[in-house]
């Protein structure tokens, strides 16, 4: 069961860095801070400016800040199981081998 979760954990953090790639993370990050820094400007003496910069902030940051959330959920969890491993815990890897399985539920297709 441990090893499955691994093996589903590193399957999804490949196609994390596959989204990634696809979603041209990178660059988007890049152009999320550029915005974010000249919506901090006197940005504001321009209003339509100002409207379509946020309104490509809120799509960068959807993109950036969910691959992000993915990312970081899948270290945590990884680290959490194996800690949990380590210590005996089997209530915390239980919950945690749970909350992987949900994760990987939600973004791995079923038929893979």
């Amino acid at each position: 069961e441990l090893n499955l979760t691994y093996e589903r954990i590193k399957d999804l953090q490949a196609r994390e860095a596959a989204l990634g790639g696809i979603f041209d993370y990178p660059l988007k990050a890049e152009r999320l801070e550029e915005v974010e820094r000249e919506l901090g400007a006197s940005i504001w003496d321009n209003p339509e400016e100002a409207t379509k910069l946020g309104q490509e902030r809120a799509s960068l940051a959807g993109v950036v800040h969910g691959l992000d959330e993915i990312r970081q959920g899948l270290q945590d969890a990884f680290d959490l199981i194996e800690l949990a491993e380590a210590e005996n815990d089997e209530a915390t890897r239980q919950h945690w081998l749970q909350q992987t399985a949900d994760m990987v539920d939600k973004y791995v297709p079923a038929h893979s």
